[in-house]
């Protein structure tokens, strides 16, 4: 495949910065829900955050249309390292972070998020021949979730410490030299050194676009009115993207808002079973990533998509009930599964369908929809309903609903989309 060597450094980039990235998404969350027992407080600073990314994604995928995107990705990760270095060091000297500089930081990374996978996936298109465009996606999916297997693994250990002994995907561990656990500012100033080792990997990476981008000198608004008249001209593709997009939206949500509150009140357990649920629902996502294609072979990314979403909900249903800790392992598992497979497949689909030169503006169309379809969920897990015992579990029920409705809004449009869809 050419740039072979170009993707290879972006992914060792990635997994770098990745690791850093998911440990301070662990961190975080735990932090509100079980040391300052402030969860209704962080879901509505979330409702901000998403407030803000809805207006942040508008010139977001502009930029990514725009602009070098592996420049992109440099000037990112300086900006986040520098800032988190800052924050670190606060923490550090101060033994103390405010809650609120705490939100800001969480909030900063997910307005990074929304250029940094966007932009990630259209480098990958510009960069990777049309009829290796599956294989792409599956090997994002493969070394993302490997990450984020590496930080539940290492959120284990360093949430909950091992000096009474630890629990890694529920397995009992013990060390023989003890760990403390460390403090969130430890964690930052860990992320920060990955940002700038990132960078400095990114910078020099060299590559031979393959996809056309064909730029005219235009203001921002024009060309983000591009993105939606595109869409607007093309239904099909609209409704297919919207609707396949609720489930990673459902996912997001569950992970940052609900899982903590949902190990910490209704399973009544600690930071370890709550990282490693995050490490098992990587291994499911890094399964579908290895496996996807091979199950699928011959289905239609549109039928793939539908069978992903609709075994996600009801895996969501039984979270909403069960309180058994290995099959919550196993439910976390088979998200990660679902939620990974649908994305490779909706992404695929929408490679096919969406001209390189308008990914960006297109994606970034879909993302405000989805931002302000989790702003009104966030707004809804906010409430004490969801965040006290037994009803921390409620919000699963509500997940599985907004999937299974999602799934019916495809399989009306099935017979016109399943000729535009390809196999896998």
């Amino acid at each position: 495949m050419e740039n072979k060597k170009a993707i290879g450094l972006l992914f060792t980039a990635n997994i770098i910065s990745g690791i850093a990235q998911g440990l301070s998404l662990l961190a975080i969350p735990w932090h509100f829900a079980a040391t300052l027992n402030q969860t209704s407080i962080f879901a509505m600073s979330m409702v901000g955050v998403t407030i803000v990314s809805m207006f942040w994604q508008v010139y977001a995928g502009a930029l990514i249309d725009r602009y070098s995107r592996k420049w992109l990705f440099v000037i990112g990760s300086l900006i986040m390292g520098a800032f988190l270095m800052g924050v670190g060091i606060w923490g550090t000297y101060s033994s103390f972070l405010p809650a609120a500089l705490v939100i800001v930081v969480y909030g900063s990374n997910q307005l990074f998020f929304n250029v940094h996978y966007p932009a990630l996936y259209a480098f990958a298109q510009e960069i990777t021949p049309p009829e290796h465009y599956g294989k792409i996606n599956s090997w994002i999916e493969i070394q993302g979730q490997f990450t984020r297997i590496v930080a539940g693994a290492l959120g284990a250990i360093l949430l909950a410490g091992t000096d009474e002994g630890s629990n890694i995907m529920g397995i009992p561990l013990h060390l023989s030299i003890p760990i403390a656990p460390w403090e969130l500012w430890d964690i930052l100033l860990l992320d920060a050194g990955t940002y700038f080792l990132a960078a400095i990997i990114i910078s020099q990476i060299k590559y031979k676009p393959i996809a056309e981008r064909k730029y005219v000198p235009e203001p921002l608004i024009a060309r983000i009115k591009q993105g939606a008249s595109f869409l607007k001209q093309n239904p099909l593709v609209f409704n297919f993207g919207f609707f396949s997009h609720i489930l990673f939206a459902v996912v997001l949500v569950q992970i940052t808002i609900l899982l903590p509150v949902y190990v910490n009140e209704f399973l009544n357990k600690g930071a370890d079973v709550f990282a490693s649920g995050q490490a098992w629902y990587s291994i499911g996502a890094l399964s579908s990533g290895l496996f996807l294609r091979h199950i699928f072979r011959n289905r239609l990314t549109v039928a793939a998509t539908m069978i992903n979403m609709i075994i996600a909900s009801g895996v969501m249903l039984y979270l909403a009930f069960g309180q058994h800790i290995g099959l919550f392992f196993a439910a976390t598992l088979f998200i990660g599964i679902t939620n990974a497979g649908t994305r490779i497949t909706r992404v695929t689909f929408l490679f096919n369908q969406i001209p390189n030169h308008l990914i960006g503006r297109c994606n970034s169309a879909f993302s405000i929809l989805n931002t302000g379809f989790r702003g009104l969920i966030i707004g809804l897990f906010s409430l004490t309903y969801f965040s006290e015992a037994p009803t921390a579990s409620m919000g699963y029920l509500v997940g599985a609903l907004a999937v299974l409705i999602s799934v019916f809004a495809i399989y009306r449009t099935r017979k016109q989309l399943f000729p535009l869809s390809d196999r896998l």
